[in-house]
Formats: structure tokens, C-alpha cells, sequence
């Protein structure tokens, strides 16, 4: 189960921060994000709905756990929590920069921008595809493998 250092009322509960374990707890949370993605990338007859939910959900997962390990890096900053702090960054970029480059679902976006029902869509949910879709290509999603991979390592 994902940790996240929150209250129930969703404020950042900063005492629950264990420095010694966020490294660790990170990178449980991105396989569990990359798993979720899989699951929901594999289902039958995949909605706009569907996908826009479950990535929502994989986004606000990683946004209650590292917003308060970032916030309080900023704001009462030690040498352990740096270490960590910056050990974790080429995690999230990996993360990040693997899901923006991630084939399938970058094809699951160009399907519901091609879908019919695509206009009937509200403004807010098209303009979602839509940057989407930008974000995939200014990520190098068109790249051949070798420029992926020289992205990567750029990022």
C-alpha cells in the first residue's frame, strides 16, 4: 500500500516523514504506479474516463508523497534529507521521462483524439488530450530508440 504523508484532512502531516525510509518508499510507490499503469493500459475497451482516472489517480499518489518531502526540503533542509532528497530526483525523472516515452499509451491518447466522440468532449477534457499529446511529443516520443534513449540521458 502506498505510503503518503498526509492527515486525513489532506494537510501535509510532516512528522510522519522518515527520511531513512523516503528513498525506499519512492521506489515502491513508482512500481506501484507502474503497475497500476499496466493494469489500466491492458483493460478491455479502455474509456477517455478510464484512462484520465486511473493516471489521475497514479499523478495524486506521487503528489501526496513527495510535495511534503520537497516542501520540507525547502523549508528545513539537513544534510541527510538532501542526500536523499537528491537521490531521489533521477528517480522521479526516469519515472517521468518513462512515462511520457511510453508508446501505448501515447497511442491510447491519439485514439480518443481521433475517436468521434472526441467532440463531444468539454473544453477542459480536450484541452487534457490535447496537452497530452504535446507533452508526449516534446518528450521525444517520435524518436527512434536511440534518440529516446539519448533523451533520457539529456533529461
Amino acid at each position: 500500500m502506498t505510503k503518503h504523508y498526509h492527515t486525513k484532512s489532506n494537510l501535509p502531516n510532516f512528522s510522519r516523514i522518515n527520511v531513512e525510509n523516503v528513498q525506499v518508499d519512492l521506489e515502491s510507490l513508482l512500481t506501484e504506479n507502474r503497475q497500476t499503469l499496466e493494469l489500466l493500459l491492458r483493460q478491455d475497451g479502455l474509456t477517455w474516463e478510464s484512462l484520465r482516472d486511473g493516471l489521475s489517480l497514479m499523478e495524486n499518489r506521487l503528489d501526496n508523497f513527495w510535495s511534503p518531502v520537497r516542501h520540507l526540503n525547502a523549508v528545513k533542509n539537513s544534510p541527510e534529507l538532501r542526500k536523499v532528497y537528491d537521490a531521489c530526483l533521477p528517480m522521479l525523472s526516469a519515472y517521468s521521462t518513462e512515462i511520457s516515452q511510453n508508446h501505448e499509451l501515447y497511442e491510447h491518447f491519439k485514439a480518443v483524439k481521433q475517436a468521434d466522440n472526441y467532440t463531444s468532449l468539454d473544453a477542459a477534457n480536450q484541452s487534457a488530450i490535447d496537452k497530452a499529446l504535446l507533452q508526449f511529443q516534446l518528450s521525444g516520443i517520435a524518436l527512434d530508440p536511440a534518440g529516446q534513449a539519448s533523451f533520457k540521458q539529456i533529461k
